[in-house]
């Protein structure tokens, strides 16, 4: 599973992960990145999203929505200082996976 480790450094997020890289396209008059002016979004896969955002919301970080559950997974999106989009992503196990492990 993709993980993100988000380390707190001289008040500075710093992001690792060890996911495969995935790109999508938008169209060019897209609203989906709002209230970002970037022409892009960055997504991390996580583990424990509603910790993560409380961590968030305790340095202060701005938080575009509220954390949204679908079938795949749990969503949420931030800023970061620079302005750009973060998605962050916390995967919902599939059922294949979760078997192979018993």
């Amino acid at each position: 599973m993709p993980c993100l480790v988000a380390l707190r450094a001289s008040g500075v997020w710093l992001f690792e992960t060890n996911a495969d890289q995935t790109w999508c396209t938008f169209p060019q008059d897209s609203g989906y990145f709002n209230p970002s002016a970037k022409p892009f979004m960055i997504n991390y896969g996580v583990e424990n999203i509603v910790v993560l955002v409380e961590q968030l919301k305790q340095d202060n970080v701005t938080l575009i929505d509220e954390i949204a559950e679908y079938d795949y997974g749990k969503f949420v999106h931030v800023l970061d200082p620079e302005g750009n989009i973060l998605e962050l992503w916390e995967p919902t196990d599939a059922p294949d996976q979760a078997d192979a492990t018993e």
